[in-house]
């Protein structure tokens, strides 16, 4: 009697521990597709900066000298 108890015990321990552990894994899943998207999502802004600062330097090489030298008449 009190071993089929204890194991009825152990058996909602058990039963507990794995429904835990499966939302604990579908968790994980999550987290890591979060991750992935986060990842995917800093490599365009990443790819963006890198765009927007090369015409940054176009603009600031090549250009502002020219519009300053229209503007101003003074050479660059």
């Amino acid at each position: 009697m009190q071993a089929e108890a204890r194991l009825g015990l152990l058996q909602g321990e058990l039963n507990t521990l794995q429904a835990e552990f499966h939302t604990l894994r579908d968790e994980l899943s999550a987290l890591q597709t979060e991750k992935a998207v986060l990842q995917n999502e800093k490599a365009v802004l990443q790819n963006e900066h890198a765009t927007l600062q090369g015409s940054m330097r176009t603009f600031l090489r090549a250009y502002l000298p020219r519009l300053r030298q229209h503007l101003f008449g003074q050479r660059p």
